[in-house]
């Protein structure tokens, strides 16, 4: 009997501890309330409590034309549920841009040509819609000597570390690939990259190596065969009246 008041005694006090320690984290978490965009360093429970669900996988998107094959990732990130009960509809933006150059700046004699780009839609609210990688249809030539393959993945990050704003979250795609532009040798290519709801685009990192068996026939740096191009700056729209307001209700309840 004593051994049994003693454990409740026990888990009384661990209880009450307990709840001390609840109120000071919810004191702290309002705390951030007071610059809104002062808020760094989300965690991805965070970012869901402020709205935004996690990045989900769609039916993967494959494109195979002659020795061209590009396989994609579809990827998306949406309000949850009770947000969307929440808040009105926005106007959404389509945004496509070009991040892979094959064959570009020294072309090859013989060698095909290729644009690769990437597509999505966002919003004002910071969803991300139907964002998947494919060709470049007008400035993509025949693959019949030539040979390309590169796969790009959706990666499951933590959102960044420097970020203000829950609705700058980007959705991360890995790349790797080769490109054979004679059937004699090739390039060896790997990165990532992110994008975001208002039209962001950055790499990260971006890779090339070549491991042809005809480097003395190729000028200049393997870079200049599969180029990587240009990061896109963006301007984040500011907040409506009901997002601030939802936030700031969904911010202390972690």
């Amino acid at each position: 009997m004593n051994r049994i008041i003693s454990l409740q005694q026990e888990l009384s006090a661990f209880a009450v501890k307990r709840k001390k320690v609840s109120k000071a984290s919810s004191r702290y978490t309002r705390a951030k309330t007071a610059g809104l965009f002062g808020i760094a360093g989300l965690t991805a429970v965070e970012a869901a409590n402020l709205g935004l669900a996690g990045a989900s996988l769609l039916q993967p998107a494959m494109t195979k034309s002659g020795n061209l094959t590009i396989s994609s990732d579809k990827a998306q990130r949406l309000l949850t549920p009770q947000a969307r009960q929440k808040l009105n509809s926005r106007p959404k933006h389509a945004y496509t841009y070009p991040i892979l150059w094959i064959n570009a700046d020294k072309p090859i004699f013989g060698a095909a040509d290729a644009q690769i780009e990437v597509t999505w839609e966002g919003n004002d609210y910071g969803e991300i819609g139907g964002a998947y990688v494919r060709r470049n249809l007008s400035n993509t030539t025949a693959f019949s000597k030539s040979s390309l393959n590169v796969s790009f993945t959706k990666l499951d990050k933590i959102p960044p570390n420097n970020m203000k704003d829950p609705r700058e979250w980007p959705v991360v795609f890995a790349y790797d690939g080769t490109f054979d532009p004679w059937g004699n040798g090739q390039f060896e290519f790997q990165g990532e990259f992110e994008i975001n709801a208002f039209g962001g685009l950055k790499f990260v990192r971006h890779e090339v190596k070549s491991v042809s068996l005809a480097d003395w026939a190729i000028s200049g740096k393997p870079e200049d065969y599969v180029k990587k191009k240009s990061d896109r700056s963006y301007t984040v729209p500011a907040l409506p009246p009901d997002q601030k307001k939802y936030l700031l209700e969904q911010i202390g309840n972690p």
